[in-house]
C-alpha cells in the first residue's frame, strides 16, 4: 500500500482531490488490491482499482478498471466518476441511506454484465446523490429500479435487466433512455421532451406517447405491444424502428429526414403501406434503409413509390 498526501507534482502514480477539496490534506491511498471498506457500514468490502480513499470517503476517477466487492462482483465499473462515500446494494431491505451515496456525477454498475451479476433492488435516492447526472447498470438481472426522484438524469441506461416497472414520468432533464430488453409495460415518456435518445425494444408496453418529443432524433420502439404510434411532429428524426407491434396508422409525411425506417411485421393494409412508401418516396432523399415486409403486400401505387426509391439508391423490402 502506498500513502502519501496530493501536492502540485503528484504521486503514486498522480493523485487527485476529492471533488469540493478538503480544508486539510489527508492521507490517500491508492491501489489494485488493497481493501476499501464501505464507509457507512450497510454495504460491502470494496476492492479498489483507480480510487482515492481519505479517511471519509473515496474518489473513484474510472479511468482504470473497476471496484468489485468480495464476492468478485463490479460495483462501480470503468468512466464512474466523483466522490463516493458508500456504495452497496439492494436485494431486500433497503437501507435509510439509499443504495448510493456521493457527489459524483456518473455511475457504472456492473456494466461489463460480469458474473455474479447485479440482482433485487437498486434505489436511488437525490440526497445520497445530488449531482448525479449519468446512472449506467445495463447487463445485470435487476427486477426493481428506482431512479423516479433523480430529476438532474440526463442519461439513464438500464438495458439487459429484468425491470418490470420504471417510472422516469417526472425525470424531465433526460436526453439518452435505454432501456431495452426488460419486461417494462408502462413507459411514461410523454414530458420528457429533452430527449434526443429513446430505445425501449423487446417490452411489453402498449401504450407510448412520444407525439412531444419533436428533439427526438432516434426512436427504437419495435417488439413491443404497441397499437398506436404518433410519430407526426418528430420531424428531426432520421432513425425509426417500430417493427414488431400492431401498428395500423404510421404517418412519417413530415419527417423528411428519416433515412432508416424499419416498420415491418405490424397490422397495416396496403392503402397505408402504399401511404407510407409514398410519403417516403415525396422527401426525395436517397441512400436509405425502408423494411415494410410483414404488412399488406403494396398495390401497383406503391410499387411505383418502392421502384423510386430503389432507383435513388434505397434498401427498400415488401411483401
Amino acid at each position: 500500500m502506498t500513502i502519501c498526501a496530493p501536492n502540485p507534482f503528484g504521486c503514486c502514480g498522480g493523485s487527485r482531490l476529492l471533488k469540493g477539496g478538503y480544508s486539510y490534506w489527508p492521507l490517500w491511498w491508492y491501489g489494485q488490491r488493497d481493501e476499501l471498506p464501505d464507509m457507512s457500514g450497510h454495504g460491502v468490502t470494496l476492492y479498489p482499482s483507480g480510487a482515492y480513499f481519505d479517511g471519509q470517503g473515496y474518489y473513484f476517477d474510472g479511468s482504470n478498471d473497476y471496484l468489485v466487492d468480495a464476492g468478485g462482483r463490479r460495483i462501480l465499473d470503468t468512466w464512474t466518476a466523483g466522490s463516493w462515500h458508500s456504495v452497496y446494494l439492494t436485494e431486500g431491505t433497503v437501507p435509510p441511506e439509499g443504495s448510493i451515496r456521493g457527489t459524483g456525477t456518473s455511475i457504472g454498475l456492473n456494466t461489463a454484465g460480469k458474473t455474479p451479476k447485479i440482482t433485487g433492488k437498486i434505489i436511488l435516492h437525490p440526497e445520497s446523490c445530488p449531482n448525479l447526472t449519468e446512472f449506467r447498470c445495463y447487463k445485470n438481472n435487476i427486477s426493481v429500479l428506482d431512479v423516479s426522484k433523480l430529476t438532474s438524469l440526463t442519461v439513464l441506461r438500464c438495458y439487459y435487466n429484468n425491470i418490470s416497472v420504471l417510472d422516469v414520468s417526472k425525470l424531465t432533464s433526460l436526453v439518452n433512455l435505454n432501456c431495452l430488453s426488460n419486461n417494462i409495460s408502462v413507459l411514461d415518456v410523454s414530458a420528457l421532451t429533452s430527449l434526443d435518445v429513446l430505445s425501449c425494444y423487446g417490452n411489453n408496453i402498449s401504450v407510448l406517447d412520444v407525439s412531444a418529443l419533436t428533439a427526438l432524433t432516434y426512436l427504437d420502439c419495435g417488439n413491443n405491444n404497441i397499437s398506436v404510434l404518433d410519430v407526426s411532429a418528430l420531424t428531426l428524426l432520421p432513425y425509426l424502428d417500430c417493427s414488431y407491434n400492431q401498428i395500423s396508422l404510421l404517418d412519417v409525411s413530415a419527417i423528411t429526414g428519416l433515412s432508416k425506417l424499419y416498420c415491418q411485421n405490424n397490422s397495416m393494409d396496403q392503402d397505408m403501406v402504399d401511404t407510407v412508401l409514398c410519403d417516403m418516396d415525396s422527401h426525395g432523399t436517397s441512400g436509405g434503409i425502408l423494411r415494410i415486409y410483414g404488412n399488406a403486400a403494396p398495390s401497383a401505387t406503391g410499387v411505383a413509390c418502392r421502384d423510386n426509391l430503389v432507383a435513388r439508391g434505397w434498401s427498400v423490402s415488401t411483401d
